[in-house]
């Protein structure tokens, strides 16, 4: 094996020790000093499993590491597509609100879209799914003006 190969194996070997230790810290730290983020994916794994993400998040949120913010991003999309929750404690931790921004437009679009054109405007769900709209389109507004997106912000 080469050197990285063989180290990385060993990391991986003793990330199931300190996930057992409850040693969240200390995994954090492995995968912050190797800056290996794709290849150790499966450290988000153990953190999101044992409700310790938000620990990662904290530890992170002054670092500005491309490689890491677009491992972070990916790992969501790709194991938690439908957690908004984490989607957005990312983006707001890590200052990526241009990313938040698109996630509140894309869900108002596809609620757009489900709108049925014959019901009556004054039914009771009618009446909150245009509060839930209004809501997202608000907040892509916010969250663009936020990225600086002007332009984005005033079309929503």
């Amino acid at each position: 094996m080469e050197g990285i190969c063989l180290v990385l194996d060993y990391a991986r070997h003793l990330t199931f020790y300190l996930n057992e230790l409850n040693g969240y810290p200390l995994l954090i730290r492995l995968l912050l000093g190797l800056q290996q983020y794709s290849e150790m994916i499966y450290i988000f794994d153990m953190l999101f499993q044992a409700d310790q993400f938000d620990l990662l998040l904290s530890t992170i949120s002054n670092m500005n590491d491309e490689r890491l913010n677009t491992a972070l991003f990916d790992y969501i999309k790709r194991h938690h597509p439908n957690d908004e929750h984490t989607f957005t404690s990312i983006s707001m931790n890590l200052h990526m609100h241009h990313e938040l921004a698109m996630m509140y437009r894309d869900a108002g679009e596809k609620l757009l879209k489900t709108l049925p054109s014959n019901q009556p405007y004054s039914s009771a769900e009618m009446s909150i799914t245009l509060q839930s709209l209004l809501q997202y389109y608000s907040d892509a507004a916010d969250t663009f003006y936020l990225a600086d997106c002007c332009r984005q912000s005033e079309q929503c």
